[in-house]
């Protein structure tokens, strides 16, 4: 019977099944699942394999993708002293269970949108940050049918199907081509990029892209979660620059703020171009408070989903920066400010507090003062 069993859930490898919440433990969820025949089967959800917002507790029922099945193992004293794992003797096994795997993704599409089983439409590539973000890339194998369309459904009652089971994550379904400007540019959406202005080089898998600069934020998206994404779908590493249709107005002697990217990071980049700090100049003249404003937010408030050994969830609760953390992101403002500081020379530093108004404060002059003595 145990082989029966085996064969069973062999048969449900790469498949979706619905697992009721049996146990919560420290490192693993523990599901039930009944197969075609009656047996009971244990599912295994390990953490690393959870989604952030998941919460077993309050959620007894969840869509699993079966990922592998492991025979139990136990470790064995060789006659040499040597210490080796081996199969049970009993031929116990293992079923684990995935919800961030990207064919778990791919599976509730295939499961909501029949034209995908019938083979009308091909997901092409899928790229995603479980519970946060996602990029679904479509092609349709019938000139009838829109392949974009038919994902999302009428008044998008499929897609919304599929972002309620994965906890509100986004995801962005575009259509595919083997072009590669058309296809980064579609990648990067929610950002309006033109294709022409995107410059691919197939040898190097490398694009340069020029962005409106009120758009070069959505390109990056938060966490720079945007522009990785669209790498991983398109398999090309991507840069993104500012595009100024006036020339006449750029100060040649400013700096894009994007131009610090491999210094300063995809998601502070975000945060100073979400605060309105797109040029180098525009940082200088903000300050270190501001700076540190932008990277921390008014407040800095995440909920946070505690998981206790009780049966039910504690509730989630505001958490504020603690001083250590107050002391740490003043440092790395002190730490841009001096970066970008660094690029001008003295007589650009003058102009510009004249042109602004601006001035280093004592703190700011401390600041650069502690960065030349280390």
């Amino acid at each position: 019977e145990r082989q029966v069993v085996y064969e069973e859930c062999l048969e449900k490898v790469g498949e979706v099944v619905a697992g009721e919440v049996y146990q919560v433990r420290q490192n693993e969820v523990i599901f039930t699942y009944n197969t075609s025949k009656d047996h009971r089967v244990e599912l295994v959800l390990p953490r690393s394999e959870m989604m952030k917002k998941d919460n077993p507790r309050r959620t007894p029922r969840m869509k699993l993708y079966v990922k592998r099945i492991e025979r139990e193992r136990v470790k064995v004293r060789q006659d040499d002293g040597t210490i080796v794992e081996k199969e049970k003797p009993d031929g116990g096994m293992k079923v684990i269970v995935s919800r961030v795997d990207d064919r778990f993704l791919y599976k509730l599409f295939e499961n909501e949108v029949p034209e995908i089983l019938d083979g009308l439409i091909v997901i092409k590539g899928i790229s995603r940050v479980p519970g946060e973000r996602a990029k679904v890339a479509v092609e349709s194998t019938s000139s009838r049918i829109d392949p974009v369309g038919a994902s999302v459904g009428y008044r998008g009652k499929r897609i919304q199907s599929i972002v309620k089971e994965l906890n509100n994550e986004n995801i962005d379904v575009i259509y595919y081509t083997d072009e590669p400007q058309i296809f980064i540019a579609r990648a990067l959406q929610p950002a309006k990029v033109d294709p022409m202005t995107v410059h691919a080089d197939m040898k190097t898998r490398k694009a340069r892209v020029m962005l409106k600069p009120d758009q070069i934020k959505y390109a990056i998206g938060k966490n720079g979660n945007n522009i990785h994404l669209a790498e991983r779908l398109t398999g090309y590493e991507i840069d993104v620059y500012r595009d100024v249709i006036d020339k006449s107005l750029e100060d040649p002697n400013d700096i894009d703020i994007i131009e610090f990217r491999e210094e300063f990071g995809d998601d502070m980049i975000y945060q100073l171009l979400d605060s309105g700090l797109d040029t180098a100049k525009k940082v200088l003249a903000a300050g270190v408070e501001d700076i540190e404003q932008a990277l921390t937010g008014p407040a800095k408030n995440e909920e946070m989903i505690v998981f206790t050994k009780g049966r039910k969830p504690s509730r989630s609760r505001e958490r504020r920066l603690s001083d250590d953390e107050k002391r740490y992101w003043k440092k790395i403002a002190e730490n841009i400010y001096r970066t970008v500081k660094d690029q001008f020379n003295e007589n650009d530093l003058q102009d510009l507090a004249q042109d602004t108004g601006a001035d280093m404060s004592q703190e700011e002059r401390d600041g650069d003062a502690a960065g030349d003595n280390g």
